[in-house]
């Protein structure tokens, strides 16, 4: 670093953790794996397509809700 020049980081592969992340106090920078990430990310996507996970409320839903409200008052 003496000569002023950017180094690539090259995950200090003599330890088992790179430094960077260990001298981080604030756990900004994790070491992740890339392909196990994108495998979580696209389960999650299908999922949600599938309609596994719980439905959020949208306006649809919020009209329908009033017109059985609507109808039970009656």
């Amino acid at each position: 670093l003496s000569d002023r020049k950017a180094h690539k980081c090259n995950q200090c592969p003599d330890l088992d953790t790179p430094a960077c992340i260990k001298a981080c106090s604030k756990r900004a920078l994790a070491l992740i794996d890339t392909e196990k990430l994108k495998l979580e990310k696209q389960e999650q996507h299908i999922a949600k397509m599938a309609g596994i996970t719980k439905p959020e409320p949208a306006i649809l839903n919020l009209i329908k809700t009033t017109k059985k409200a609507e109808e039970k008052l009656k």
